[in-house]
């Protein structure tokens, strides 16, 4: 009876943990302005109601019944307010993308906070996060501390990011722009010396490694030194060789002189992992995109430059 009870509640605790990230899944792919009943339906097929069978196989039907409205608070605190937490801050950094667009942009890129600030305000949106969650876990039971804590990081965290909202760097038809802190710069194409683009290998530590690239314009700006501007961090994604492949030919239309680096063994290998993993994805990139952002011909195995 004990070894049938252990493996009881190893099958719960397996049907909890699942449940958490199928209900997270459910929300985090749902198309709310379209289907929304349909994926709450979802949420409660493969989330909700697989969470309270495990809990209910975990726990027993008395503590089942004694804890189930806190226990339901608990999952929904973690699925719900977390995922759309989620979602509102992408959807915000989207509204202020596009806040900044102009339509002679070629590739636009907002300017990330100092290292320094960045973590300050992650942390304290972890901060506020955690004690929002506590809050409507206890159902406002909790000492005023928390409440203040909750408030101070909230602030902290969204005043931190907004400091920069309106910071950006842009290509476009008439040149390269920038704005940081309310300071208008603009460098016309006549002023922009040559063009590299340069890949490296991203270290994934736990995860992959990734190939990326940078665009790195060297400038001339009225001095004796050549000022280099950098947009960084493009990969092999449909987005990415895209815009890579818009800058490439807009610099090539102004005659700017244009260099691209030719891949080692080792990122030519990360590279073709890279396009074996998203060959199922909805829009996977083109490889030929690929190639000829580099210049080089996949049949002959070398560069056409």
């Amino acid at each position: 009876m004990g070894i049938l009870r252990f493996l009881l509640k190893v099958i719960a605790g397996i049907l909890i943990f699942f449940s958490i990230f199928t209900g997270m899944f459910s929300l985090e792919v749902s198309e709310w302005d379209e289907h929304p009943v349909v994926y709450i339906i979802l949420y409660f097929i493969l989330g909700l109601i697989p969470y309270l069978l495990g809990y209910r196989l975990f726990a027993g039907k008395e503590k089942f019944k004694e804890k189930l409205w806190i226990s339901l608070r608990i999952y929904t605190a973690i699925t719900v307010f977390f995922t759309l937490t989620m979602e509102l801050y992408n959807y915000l950094r989207y509204l202020n993308h596009k806040k900044l667009s102009h339509p002679g942009d070629i590739y636009l890129d907002s300017i990330a906070l100092p290292d320094t600030l960045y973590f300050i305000a992650l942390v304290s949106a972890f901060i506020a996060v955690s004690s929002l969650m506590a809050i409507y876990i206890t159902w406002f039971k909790v000492p005023k501390i928390i409440y203040i804590v909750s408030i101070f990081s909230l602030l902290l965290g969204i005043s931190i990011p907004w400091i920069s909202k309106d910071d950006y760097r842009a290509i476009r038809e008439e040149g390269i722009v920038m704005e940081i802190q309310g300071e208008y710069t603009h460098i016309p194409w006549n002023k922009v010396h040559s063009v590299d683009l340069n890949g490296y290998i991203e270290k994934g530590g736990r995860n992959p490694d990734r190939f990326k690239w940078d665009f790195i314009f060297y400038t001339e700006t009225g001095t004796v030194k050549m000022e280099k501007i950098e947009f960084n961090s493009f990969g092999y994604t449909s987005s990415g060789i895209k815009n890579s492949l818009k800058i490439k030919k807009k610099v090539k239309e102004k005659g700017i002189p244009f260099s691209s680096d030719s891949l080692s063994e080792k990122e030519w290998r990360i590279v073709q992992k890279e396009m074996k993993e998203q060959e199922d994805e909805k829009t996977p990139p083109n490889p030929e995109d690929f190639y000829s952002l580099f210049e080089y011909n996949p049949i002959e195995k070398r560069y056409e430059r």
